[in-house]
């Protein structure tokens, strides 16, 4: 599992390079094997590396394509196959995981979340738009946090490496408390009430200083699978646990 992390200034001012370079030192104990930042004016991309596949050891991120959109991807395609097949011409050779995402990006928008299956969490900034984009995997198995107020926005992978911040102001959440104390945190929150989590299978878009934040992928309440016997329930179900582990 990678880290990621990043600082946009809202107001267009320079990120600071020793404020990039402390977000990414705190990163460095989750990302052990190498490390780089991007800093692009008023936004600074950070990722620190942990390889876990052949793809990833031939990859160099935060991943910055031609037209200057810059990833940093922390995550595990499982569905590589179904994504390098649509995308074989843009990719030219170059099928890391961080490639094929890029590419599925600049193919089909801030709608390609829901074509990516696997864990992941990831950042991409598209400067043609003036745009962020913050992800999670439907399950929430990557991590991702953000803290915001008028000026900036930072995230990262994990919530100590925002509280290395000094001048966060930072106010604990009793809503977040009594969730906790009911095995029931609610969704998006984190300890702090300036420092949100990004929620599951959403993706938050920021742009001119504003952030929304909207879910790209959800079970179909519609859809009902009906069978005879249970049997016929058991072999679908064998079907797909076998698919799931075969992908991963």
């Amino acid at each position: 599992m990678s880290a990621i992390g990043g600082i946009i200034n809202f107001n267009g001012a320079p990120v600071e390079a020793e404020m990039l370079l402390q977000l990414g030192n705190t990163l460095q104990a989750y990302g052990p094997d190498e490390g780089f930042e991007v800093n692009q004016n008023s936004i600074g991309v950070v990722y620190r590396a942990f390889h876990t596949s052949v793809e990833s050891r031939l990859e160099r991120q935060p991943l910055v394509s031609l037209n200057g959109c810059v990833l940093a991807w922390d995550g595990r395609l499982d569905n590589r196959e179904d994504l390098i097949t649509p995308l074989h011409d843009e990719l030219r050779n170059d099928y890391s995981d961080s490639s094929i995402v890029m590419k599925a990006y600049q193919k089909w928008g801030s709608s390609f979340p829901r074509r990516i299956i696997g864990d992941f969490a990831f950042s991409l900034w598209d400067p043609n738009f003036k745009t962020l984009f913050l992800a999670r995997d439907p399950v929430g198995a990557r991590l991702l946090f953000y803290y915001v107020d008028k000026n900036k926005l930072i995230w990262s992978s994990r919530l100590e490496a925002l509280l290395e911040f000094p001048d966060l102001e930072l106010e604990i959440d009793d809503e977040y408390i009594a969730g906790y104390l009911s095995l029931h945190p609610g969704e998006g929150l984190t300890p702090y009430k300036n420092i949100h989590a990004v929620p599951p299978a959403h993706l938050l878009i920021v742009r001119d200083g504003k952030v929304r934040c909207q879910r790209f992928w959800g079970l179909n309440p519609d859809k009902e699978i009906r069978y005879r016997t249970d049997h016929e329930y058991e072999e679908h179900f064998l079907d797909l646990f076998s698919e799931a582990i075969r992908t991963r």
